[in-house]
């Protein structure tokens, strides 16, 4: 009988091989299971859905605006009704409202009130301000501020507080100062001059002249003029008059408070030098009365010139 070769082993380095292989199969099964296992876990997204309720909601802001623009800038709804005046009593309202250009039955929203005040400004000179608002739904409101009094020209006008002259529409009070001038710029320095001065030199003051703004005087109501020249240092100027006061001169010139003057002080009353009584001759007639003439020229300006 033929003897049996004992079978070969197979080389140790195949078997590691295929271990080897085997083990690497795993890593790399185990490799894709892990990014498998990523993707999955991955959120998946949804498809947005948009809300009707928004779409209804936008919807209807929209149509609300386009109402209110129609209704504000297109309408007769929001239009101009009325004309209503403040400030003012019911004689002069019916002036202003006549002189508002006011456009009735306009959209209040489209109404140029800069324009309807420049124009009542403009036609009524005693209004001092005006202001011209919308008053929703219907109305448009004119607020307005006359001027007030504090002086009057010569010619009858009424002069305020700025030195403006005006027709004044309502009587002026009683015993309003006179101020003396045309020059606007001249009243308004005499208004102010007149305003800075004390009670106790103001009332004394009979009228005012305003030749310029540098030459302005006033007469007192003993007769006595002051030249003020014009409306700087008044608190220098007030301080030396009253000092002067006393002196009863004709003529107080304070323009330059520095070197003030006074003209006639103490003017001297006409005198009448007495007869000589009837006893003291028989044989001779009476002398007549005579009148000393005054010492007192008859215009205290004649030999003074101009002012500064």
């Amino acid at each position: 009988m033929a003897e049996k070769k004992p079978a070969k082993k197979k080389p140790t380095s195949g078997t590691r091989s295929t271990s080897g292989s085997r083990s690497s199969g795993g890593k790399s099964s185990t490799t894709k299971s892990s990014r498998n296992d990523q993707v999955t876990r991955l959120p998946r997204r949804k498809g947005k859905r948009k809300s009707p309720l928004k779409a209804i909601i936008i919807l209807l802001i929209a149509t609300l605006v386009l109402v209110s623009i129609w209704l504000v800038w297109f309408s007769s709804v929001l239009a101009v009704k009325a004309v209503k005046v403040t400030g003012v009593d019911a004689k002069l309202e019916q002036q202003v409202i006549a002189a508002a250009p006011v456009p009735m039955g306009e959209p209040i929203a489209k109404v140029d009130t800069a324009a309807i005040g420049s124009a009542v400004q403009g036609a009524l000179p005693w209004i001092a301000s005006v202001d011209v608002r919308r008053g929703y739904p219907n109305d448009i409101v004119i607020a307005v501020t006359p001027r007030v009094a504090v002086a009057q020209s010569s010619d009858g006008q009424a002069i305020d507080a700025d030195g403006i002259a005006y027709q004044s529409p309502t009587p002026l009070p009683k015993k309003l100062l006179t101020i003396e001038g045309t020059d606007p710029d001249a009243l308004g320095t005499a208004v102010r001059i007149y305003r800075q001065l004390p009670q106790e030199i103001a009332h004394k003051i009979a009228s005012l002249t305003a030749k310029s703004r540098d030459d302005v005087t006033f007469t007192l109501g003993s007769g006595a003029v002051v030249r003020w020249g014009n409306d700087q240092k008044g608190d220098q100027k007030i301080a030396v008059l009253t000092a002067l006061l006393p002196r009863r001169a004709r003529m107080y010139d304070v323009s330059a408070p520095e070197l003030p003057t006074t003209f006639d002080e103490n003017p001297k009353k006409k005198q009448k030098i007495p007869s000589p009584s009837p006893s003291a001759s028989s044989t001779t007639d009476p002398a007549p009365s005579v009148t000393e003439p005054s010492a007192v020229p008859s215009d205290p300006f004649a030999d003074e010139g101009s002012i500064n």
